[in-house]
């Protein structure tokens, strides 16, 4: 299988199937029990985070945590898909999958990766350019978790509330 189909197919699901034994800390510090990401499409390891764009709205996992506004992030956007990945910037997972995408780009240049950033009001801004190349359009999608909305409210700004 070439790189980058195993990218696009397989990376992440191999990922949100794999178990842990015991319990585990999310990167907002939260404890995550085995039966939350094993099995379940959740991601099972520390500070990643993905959803899954679908007509109106983005499911993200319940780990989302309002914690997050805290911190920098890099957006991993493939082009005209319906998946993408908010990934602490500073984190090892990004180290990780940086040196992934790295190697993917020769053969696939088709992923945007752009910082992001949720403020201490809980705004996440994303640059246009981000929208175009997703293919988002629309200010109706939102992106929900457990008690955790992020909603597109212009073009620009991302808004989030606790609900």
């Amino acid at each position: 299988m070439e790189r980058r189909d195993f990218f696009k197919t397989g990376f992440l699901t191999i990922f949100s199937l794999y178990g842990f034994s015991g319990n585990m800390s999310s990167f907002a510090g939260e404890k995550i029990p085995p039966t939350h990401h094993a099995g379940t499409g959740r991601c099972p390891f520390t500070g990643v985070y993905s959803g899954t764009l679908t007509n109106e709205r983005v499911m993200m996992p319940d780990v989302f945590s309002r914690l997050l506004a805290q911190e920098r992030f890099v957006l991993v956007v493939p082009e005209r898909n319906t998946s993408a990945l908010l990934i602490p910037e500073n984190s090892p997972e990004w180290e990780m999958l940086k040196q992934l995408f790295d190697a993917a780009d020769k053969d696939d240049p088709l992923i945007l990766r752009e910082r992001a950033e949720i403020d201490g009001g809980g705004n996440l801004y994303f640059p246009e350019r981000v929208r175009k190349f997703a293919g988002i359009h629309t200010p109706a999608i939102a992106i929900i978790g457990h008690g955790y909305v992020i909603e597109i409210i212009d073009s620009e700004l991302y808004h989030s509330r606790i609900v």
